[in-house]
């Protein structure tokens, strides 16, 4: 029978081999922790954006930095390398619940790859949908910005598809989203005759929600091709099947410091769409 209260301090003070591996494990640990971190607040230091996402991510770090005080192999008040039964079980906790969260975290980013990967028809009439963002003075925003640019090849590659720019005003500006949006559009050489608005939604659900009411009302192709970020996609298509349109995805750029708290607002996001919607 193993001897717990001794086992850790055998296999890492008296197994040099052992010891190594706790180290580099702490190191590890130590090393994603900082990744979290910084994944967590550049965004604001650099963009002045901080959500959901920034917060869990600041949780997420700070758990790794509590997981490595426990992986500690010598002269820590609670490390479980020195015989502290405290430690141990707390290691051991630990153990079983980041293991569990780093499983769960793979299944959901297989489930959203899940969602988002189908392609747009080709050559059709099917309706784009461009999903609403922020904008400034009458200007997109750069998300916005790349959701455009990315409506604008898919239109241009597709000449008899249509588009609903959808989104309602915001904060910081005095026009509706739609109407920004519908302005770049033309101003970028896409014909108003293909362009439809829809300027009330206020998030995901209702940009959805309102565009199948346009669908319905001017007898647009009820395949739906969402253009949006590409982390944005999944919860989108969860809206477009439960209000019946048959979406594909048109994924814009996303800037790489942008995406970790983004992916992990979304799944917030899904989450509340399966369970309040």
């Amino acid at each position: 029978m193993i001897d717990i209260k001794n086992f850790y301090r055998e296999i890492t003070l008296n197994n040099n081999k052992s010891y190594r591996g706790i180290r580099f494990l702490k190191k590890t640990v130590i090393a994603i922790g900082i990744l979290c971190l910084i994944f967590s607040v550049l965004p604001l230091a650099l963009y002045n954006v901080f959500n959901q996402g920034s917060i869990a991510l600041l949780i997420i770090s700070a758990l790794f930095f509590i997981y490595a005080i426990f992986l500690s192999p010598k002269n820590l008040k609670y490390s479980a390398w020195i015989n502290n039964r405290f430690g141990v079980r707390m290691l051991r906790i630990l153990s079983v619940f980041m293991g569990v969260c780093v499983a769960v975290e793979i299944m959901f980013t297989g489930f959203m790859i899940y969602k988002s990967i189908k392609k747009p028809p080709q050559n059709s009439d099917a309706t784009a949908i461009v999903m609403g963002c922020a904008t400034f003075n009458g200007k997109p925003s750069n998300m916005l910005y790349y959701r455009l640019n990315a409506t604008k090849k898919y239109l241009d590659k597709n000449p008899y598809a249509k588009v609903i720019v959808s989104g309602g005003i915001t904060k910081n500006d005095t026009v509706t989203q739609a109407e920004v949006m519908e302005q770049w559009l033309l101003n970028n050489g896409i014909h108003k005759s293909r362009i439809f608005i829809e300027p009330y939604a206020t998030d995901t659900d209702t940009n959805i929600k309102l565009s199948k009411e346009i669908i319905e009302k001017e007898k647009l192709s009820y395949d739906a091709v969402i253009v949006t970020d590409s982390f944005h996609q999944a919860r989108s298509v969860i809206y477009a099947e439960k209000y019946g349109l048959n979406p594909s995805s048109v994924s814009s750029f996303t800037p790489p410091l942008m995406y970790p708290i983004y992916f992990i607002r979304e799944q917030m996001g899904i989450i509340e769409a399966y369970l309040f919607s």
